[in-house]
């Protein structure tokens, strides 16, 4: 406030008059300055003429919250709302080196700013006109005072020197808490009874409708003056308690640590194995690559993510698997080459010659796009253990067989060859029944013993080798056994030997 006219103290003063602090009628001028915010007492002497005029016939109570910010802008409320942010903020350990601020306010700051709004635009049109003739809402809102008044001190409470910005991974959120919100909500129902109804099944078991913040500002824009003043005031009441601090929560965006992991023991699970409530296997991939990255970061949680997965008989060879880890809520974000390779090296010795990993690196969450784009289009290379059972004619009667003979049909079958396979037997419990098409790329024979061979095989990405191979009752077609015209085949052992993908990115 630069210059002040006299129609600014008038205004001044009459916003005292209803109920506001000095700060909340700088707002109501359309003070925008973030400065003159830091010392209001001693920017509006010369506006607030009548201001410590103890006979001064104000409705509002010396020790009453403020109609406009329910006290966060306004002594001693303010400070009792700051100390508690400040002795929370203390305790949070981000490494972080920016971070912002979210304030969440209870529903009835919406109806109270709505009301205020109405107030002046009803008695003082021409200021309203002036201050913000784009919108129908008051210029400068609570939120954005409460931080430009509080960030300094915030900022200097962190563990670590931080820089505030509105863009930052790591945000402080804090919840405002006011007594009387489900009193002043319940206009709600009186004025749109159709868009908001009551129900009994509230969290906190109050007589309260449902409504949210959405919900409430779709309703402010529809509902007509005169029906919103009729079930609240306008200006809005003068609260007896102020809006309090609930809780202050902090939280970091996720990051995504990503590598390629190689799994060489047949009775290790990718995923925890528990089945009804009880573990089989003690152990699993992703359990042996998430426990160390949770010490490193110090995260809530993970989430692991691979390219496709391998059954627990089966080994993971070659460049080994795409995967990533999704560390939720970190507190640790920022590490070194050394750190990332100590942390590499101790999943492999907790991976006890089972899994190994390579190349593990942070990447960014749009990377995982190829991770989940690849599992259609890449291709895999089998090597499959298989052995010959036998050969039967049309008739089904044995029939004289040899390997060479099964080898040669083998390596004469046509490709690409596309195969129809029904979801298998053995995971019908958690996959829907589909028939999927499937393409094997190429596919080759190497004699092992007179009994067995070694199926090569490269195919579309989600092709359920071992059903190729035995049939799966008449569930994959064609297989390998009706290929061969009559030879029965069975599988022994399966190996991944490439997937196709290059990822993480170099």
């Amino acid at each position: 406030m630069s210059s002040t006219s006299e129609c600014d103290v008038k205004l001044f003063d009459s916003f005292l008059k209803i109920g506001c602090c000095q700060t909340c009628c700088l707002r109501l001028l359309g003070e925008s300055n973030p400065a003159i915010y830091q010392n209001v007492t001693q920017h509006v002497k010369h506006v607030a003429v009548n201001s410590e005029d103890e006979n001064h016939k104000y409705k509002v109570k010396k020790d009453n919250p403020c109609i406009g910010c329910l006290g966060l802008l306004q002594n001693p409320f303010e400070d009792a709302v700051l100390e508690k942010v400040l002795s929370e903020i203390e305790q949070f350990t981000y490494d972080s080196p920016t971070f912002s601020v979210a304030l969440v306010f209870p529903v009835s700051m919406q109806l109270r700013a709505h009301s205020l709004f109405l107030y002046l635009e009803k008695n003082y049109p021409e200021h309203c006109a002036n201050v913000n003739p784009h919108a129908r809402a008051i210029s400068v809102g609570v939120k954005e005072v409460w931080k430009w008044r509080c960030i300094t001190q915030i900022k200097n409470n962190f563990s670590s020197e931080k820089k505030f910005t509105a863009c930052s991974p790591l945000t402080v959120t804090i919840k405002m808490k006011y007594a009387d919100e489900d009193k002043e909500c319940s206009a709600l129902f009186k004025m749109l009874p159709n868009d908001f109804s009551k129900t009994k099944n509230r969290k906190n078991q109050g007589s309260v409708d449902v409504y949210s913040r959405k919900s409430v500002e779709k309703a402010l824009e529809t509902v007509g003056d005169s029906i919103f003043k009729t079930h609240f005031l306008s200006p809005p009441e003068i609260p007896s308690e102020p809006m309090i601090c609930e809780e202050v929560t902090a939280c970091y965006n996720s990051i995504h640590i990503a590598g390629r992991y190689n799994k060489w023991s047949r009775e290790l699970p990718q995923t925890p194995w528990i089945i009804d409530g009880k573990r089989r296997m003690e152990s699993s991939v992703q359990e042996i690559i998430t426990e160390p990255l949770l010490k490193l970061t110090s995260a809530q949680d993970a989430r692991f993510s691979s390219s496709g997965r391998e059954d627990v008989d089966v080994r993971t060879l070659g460049r080994g698997r795409p995967f990533s880890v999704e560390l939720i809520d970190p507190k640790k974000t920022i590490f070194t080459n050394e750190e990332m390779r100590k942390t590499e090296q101790q999943i492999n010795e907790l991976g006890n010659n089972k899994v190994t990993i390579r190349d593990l690196q942070i990447v960014g969450k749009e990377c995982l796009n190829l991770l989940k784009d690849g599992e259609e289009m890449k291709t895999k290379d089998y090597n499959a253990l298989c052995v010959l059972l036998g050969r039967v004619d049309s008739q089904n009667n044995p029939k004289e067989y040899c390997i060479e003979d099964c080898l040669q049909k083998i390596n004469s079958i046509q490709t690409p060859l596309v195969i129809d396979q029904a979801t298998p037997v053995r995971v019908l419990h958690r996959r829907a029944l589909a028939i999927r098409q499937k393409t094997i790329h190429t596919m080759s024979g190497t004699k092992i013993s007179e009994s067995q061979f070694v199926l090569h095989l490269q195919t579309q990405a989600g092709t359920y080798i071992k059903e190729f191979i035995h049939g799966d009752l008449g569930r994959t077609s064609p297989s390998l056994g009706e290929l061969l015209e009559g030879y029965q085949v069975d599988i022994l052992a399966l190996d991944v030997q490439d997937i196709s993908l290059d990822w993480p990115p170099p």
